[in-house]
Order: C-alpha cells, then structure tokens, then sequence
C-alpha cells in the first residue's frame, strides 16, 4: 500500500493494529523520524494510544554548553545539518516530559550522552547486538519502521534496506511468524545509498511505504573529528598486526580513523610507514608472529558490524580487496589457491577431478558454473571485499557510496548482524575469515585483562555491549583470528589526570578470561594464554610511567605479582612527552594529519576549533589562565589576519569584559597556534 501522506499512514497503522503500538526501529540513520515523529504526537495527542519505541543510537545533532560553544557551532549544524528533523522522544527524555502511555527501550546508546538521564538509563536493554532482534521480538513488537532507499528499473521499484539491514534481516520474519497482526512500513528517502545484495528487497517485503516531498530532510552525518597523537599511535601499532590477505572489524571513532589512515599508508607509502613503525615500535615480537608491515598485495577482507569511512577510503586506496565468496566450494578452492578471480580455461577439470561436479555436468552443476561465471565468464562473480551491518557517518561517504559504479557497488553486502558478529555458517565464515582481527575500543582495562567499555561501577550506562562481546568470542573460535582491544592509556588532565590501566573495576564488559591483545599509545601486548603474574607485568609495560609505581604496589598487596618484581628500565619511559617528539618529527613531514580522511570543517573552524580547546584548558587551570591573561592583554594582534576568526565566532566587537577576555585569549592561542603570526 502506498502512502504520500504521513497522518494518514498512521491511520493505517492504528486501524490494523490498535491502539497497543511496539514500534522496532532500526539503531542510526535507518530511522523515519518524520514517520517516528508522527507516531509519536499522535500518542501525545491521545492517551489511549500505548506506544513503545524499541531502538538504540538515536541521533542527535551537537548542542552547546556555553556561549562560546554556540558562537562556533550553530553557523557549522545550520550548515551540516541543515533541516535534519530532531526526534521527538529524545527531547522528551532528556527534559523528563515523556508522557505515561509512552516508553522508549534503547540496547545502544551514542557514547556518554545519556548519562544520568533517568528514563534512558532505566529503560536500556542490555543485549548483545545479535539477540537484539530477539529480544526485541519477545517484547511485543508489531510495528517495523525503516527509512529505505528506492530505484526505478523497468518502470518497477527497486527497494533497499539501505544503511540497516543489521537487526531488520531478523527481526520482521520473527515479528511474522507471532500470531498477532504486524506491519512493516518504508519511509523512501532519495538522498540514501541504495545498496544491493543481501540488502535489497522486493515489493511485498513492507506492508505500506511512505513517499511524500515531506519527508525528503538532510540525513544525519557524523563529521570526521581530529585525530589526537594518542590515538595516532595506537592506530599505527594496531596496524602492525593487520595480516595480509587478513580480514578487518573495527568500530566507529578517531581511533578507527587512525587505524584507516594507518593501513592506507602502510600500503600506499610504505617507506614512510616503516618508518614510523620503527620509531614508535614497542611490539616487534608481536608483529612478526600475527602481523606485518609490507603492503597489502593479497588485500584485506571487511566484515564489521560497522560500515564506517574508514573502509570506503582503504576501498579506494586498493587495501581493501581480498573477495570472499558465498560458497564453501568455491572459497575452499580460492584459499587453496587453485582458484582465483581470473578463472583458468581448465577449471571444469578442476572442479570435476575436485568432486565438486559431475562428469559431464548436470542440469544442477550448469547451474552452479553459471551462478559462479564459472562456465562461460573470465572473471569469478559475486565476490565481496566487505560484509557491513549498518552504516553510518560523514556526508562524504554517503556521496561515495551513491557514486560508486554498479561493479564496485556490487561488491559491497550489507547483511544481518547475526551473519556478521557471529559464526552463523562456521564452514563457510572460518574460510572467509581468515587471519581476521577485530579491533575494538575501551574505555578501561584491569591488570588481568578485563575490559570495561560499555558502562560504569554504579551502573550507568554509557553506551552498549554492541557486538565487542561477541566479536572477541568469535576471534577466540576462528583458527588464527585476534580480538584486538585498543585504550588510551590515560584519560583528564592536570589534577584530574587519571589510569585507564586499572587494577579492578566493579563492571567489565569483556571478562578476563577472554583475554587476548591490548594496545595503548605505548605498544601491544599479548595476554591469550599467559598466567596473571605475566598478565599484570604485560600491562604495567604498556601503562603510562606516572601510574605504574602504583599499580604495580596494588598488585603486590593483592598477592598477584612477585613482591619483589620491578619494572623494567626500557619500560619506565612510557611518557606523552616521549611520544610528542616522534609525532612532531613525522607532522613535519607530512604525517599524522589532523583530518586523515576528510572534513567537513572550513579553514577557520579548523584553526578556531584548537585554539578554542586551547582556551577551554587555559580556564581549567587558574594559574595558566592567569599568566595568559596578562601575556594577552600585553600583546597585540594582526587585525587584518585576526579579522575573519573573529567574524566567524562572533567576537569582532566585543560587549564585556568577558567577551574582551575571551577575545584576546583566542587571539593568543590562535597566534601560538600559528594561524596568525606575531606582530
């Protein structure tokens, strides 16, 4: 049923199914906020409506806590964000207005932005990504809402599932099989990717679809954030371990970005990777056992839950172009060799000799050979060089998404997250998933390896297990794979600086006794297999320098260390002044820039960005602050050069003294920045 009027669609909706409404609506960008929305007023309106909303990662556009905050960011959302529609509920929640026939239950939530929001944190679901269609399910669900992406072909509609085929693909055949009435209804947006594959489905797959101009608003992005020294290193020891010919999962974020950039250079600059391989190198051992550092001729495979930029930059820039193939036949041979994309003229003898068909074919082995190109064509089809659960992220990557050619397209799948987190398919997915690494981020990690990475001691939530949980588990079935957690190793400033090396922590997200690989800033070490005592030591010697006295002290009075073991001397240096050096030699080349895979920031915000990061840490600290106020109300600006940065944030003519404080602050920090020069 077509629909080009959105109330009248949820008349639909309330006449099949009454007034008890359990909406399922995909995590991200896959939401109809038009149609959410309307839902949602509509329950307002009408008391009698009982409206659950099952979801997680509802988006937000950025917002600001102070007025400087505002100056900067409200021209960057207007630009970005355009007429993105805000969802209705989130406001509710955060102002604690949500009425009583409406409840919202989220198993993902965007990273600490939704801490001590008393509804949201008492309404999470807790659940791995790949039960989340599951228990989503078995709370009632009847009503699937999806923002979907349409083609026309032939004068008929060709419909996709677009950015999230992730908790969909399971979901709607569980919610079916109740016996109750469901519907399924499609919001078709014109600017979304149409995806093809495991993502594209035929006419009857929803019950209704919404097409309207109404609904045709700026789609959510995530700008490209910079990329911080910290998070640059990790990246680059992380790379180290990438396998050629390997497989890659890895999550959202600038040290996934980091992680990219890493990989693309190590591919396409390969001497000045070695280089600052050798520079920063603190896991040798561990990379000439489970890793590399030559290009990526075999390529990399993706499979992640997470279609992030990342893989649409090493995409372009050849590293990502290992091909599996949905066949345990056809990707035995591809491992073994005797087969490859181009095809050999004897490869019907060879899969005949194989026993993998008859002599002479049969109707059921033609159809094989043809299916694979295997019959008549050059080159082997349907391989795939990445399996994606959902995406999201930055406008770029959604306009190179629409613009790959139809090959190149075809090559990505978008699949359920069941597929892709998990070994659905062990004979078929330990053939595709060799050498795989799973590179995931923390927030903690104890001495004896358990990662904290979705919550805290008293229970907040901060985000989601997501999928880590079952990505480190499927790294410890798959022969040769690694799970791979990435922490920065300290977190705050001044007197707030603290250890994410900890000795315990009273909630943890991967247990200890999943312990494998940890990267901090300072190197990689290897846990899987060592006793607690070569655990602990592990960790001390990737913990900053300025920790480990204690940590190592903690350690012995819990009767877990030797007492009287001693870190050793080549370990002690673990210091960001150590690190700052060697990334400000390889800056001066032209590495490690700010923004490695693009931004939608201009020149200005840019410059205005740090500076005012700068400014922020100045007011932190009393006595900085107070020594800068005098360096710049002694010293003068460049008016001409100073004159757009002031434009920009709105502090050209200021009307206190606060504003004149602020002003020439910014000015100081922007000269110290080398955006302006001195007079």
């Amino acid at each position: 049923m077509d629909f080009s009027d959105i109330e009248a669609c949820v008349d639909y909706a309330i006449e099949v199914l009454g007034n008890e409404l359990n909406i399922a609506t995909p995590l991200g960008l896959g939401k109809p906020n038009q149609l959410l929305n309307a839902f949602y007023r509509r329950a307002v309106a009408d008391p009698t409506i009982q409206l659950q909303i099952l979801t997680a990662l509802s988006l937000e556009r950025p917002t600001a806590s102070s007025d400087i905050e505002v100056r900067f960011l409200k021209p960057f959302t207007d630009r970005i964000y355009g007429d993105y529609e805000e969802l209705d509920y989130v406001a509710a929640l955060r102002t604690g207005t949500l009425p009583d026939n409406i409840r919202v239950s989220e198993f993902y939530i965007k990273a600490g932005s939704m801490k001590n929001v008393l509804p949201v944190q008492c309404n999470y679901i807790s659940t791995n990504y790949t039960f989340a269609a599951r228990d989503i399910a078995a709370r009632g669900a009847n009503l699937l809402l999806q923002l979907i992406s349409e083609r026309r072909q032939n004068g008929e509609a060709r419909m996709s599932l677009s950015c999230n085929t992730d908790v969909t693909l399971d979901l709607l055949p569980m919610m079916r099989a109740q016996d109750k009435p469901v519907l399924a209804i499609a919001q078709v947006h014109d600017a979304l990717p149409f995806m093809p594959n495991k993502a594209e489905v035929d006419g009857s797959y929803f019950d209704a679809v919404l097409r309207t101009p109404a609904t045709q608003k700026t789609l959510f992005s995530t700008p490209n954030m910079p990329v911080p020294m910290t998070d640059y290193m990790i990246g680059f020891h992380a790379s180290t371990l990438v396998k050629d010919g390997g497989t890659l999962q890895i999550g959202i974020g600038s040290l996934s970005d980091a992680l990219s950039y890493a990989c693309i250079v190590r591919h396409t600059d390969n001497d000045a990777y070695q280089r600052i391989v050798a520079s920063i190198d603190g896991n040798k051992a561990l990379r000439l056992s489970d890793g590399g550092q030559d290009v990526f001729e075999k390529g990399i495979y993706g499979c992640s839950e997470m279609f992030v930029n990342g893989f649409m930059h090493m995409l372009k820039a050849g590293v990502l172009t290992r091909k599996v193939y949905d066949d345990t036949r056809i990707q035995s041979l591809v491992n073994s060799g005797q087969l490859a994309e181009w095809i050999r003229p004897d490869v019907i003898p060879l899969l005949t000799e194989a026993g993998l068909i008859e002599d002479p074919p049969t109707a059921e082995d033609r159809a094989f050979l043809d299916h694979w190109g295997l019959y008549a064509g050059q080159k082997l089809r349907h391989g795939i060089v990445m399996h994606g659960g959902f995406f999201l992220g930055p406008r770029d990557f959604y306009a190179a998404l629409r613009e790959l050619d139809e090959q190149a397209l075809n090559t990505l799948c978008m699949d359920s997250v069941r597929q892709i987190n998990r070994l659905d398919n062990p004979p078929l997915q330990s053939l595709q998933r060799q050498h795989a690494r799973f590179i995931n981020t923390a927030m903690m990690v104890t001495l004896s390896g358990a990662v904290v990475s979705d919550g805290l001691a008293n229970g907040q939530v901060v985000s989601g297990v997501g999928g880590q949980y079952n990505f480190v588990a499927q790294a410890h079935e798959l022969t040769g794979a690694r799970s791979i957690i990435c922490v920065r190793s300290t977190r705050g400033s001044g007197s707030s600086l603290s250890s994410n090396i900890v000795v315990n922590y009273a909630h943890t997200t991967i247990p200890r006794h999943l312990r494998d690989i940890v990267i901090t800033e300072y190197g990689a070490v290897d846990l899987r297999g060592k006793t607690d005592s070569e655990t602990i030591k592990a960790m001390l010697s990737i913990a900053d320098s300025r920790f480990q006295g204690q940590l190592l002290e903690q350690a012995k009075s819990a009767g877990k260390i030797e007492p009287d073991y001693q870190i050793p001397e080549a370990q002690c240096d673990n210091r960001p002044e150590r690190l700052l050096a060697v990334y400000q030699h390889h800056r001066s080349e032209g590495m490690f820039p700010d923004y490695p895979l693009g931004c939608d920031f201009t020149d200005e915000e840019i410059a205005l960005g740090a500076s005012l990061r700068d400014v922020k840490d100045l007011l932190d600290s009393p006595m900085r602050a107070l020594k800068a106020t005098i360096k710049s109300l002694l010293h003068d600006a460049n008016d001409e050069e100073a004159k757009p940065y002031l434009q920009r944030i709105g502090l050209e003519h200021p009307d206190t003294p606060k504003e004149l404080l602020l002003q020439q602050l910014l000015l100081l920090e922007l000269e110290e920045n080398g955006y302006l020069k001195a007079l």
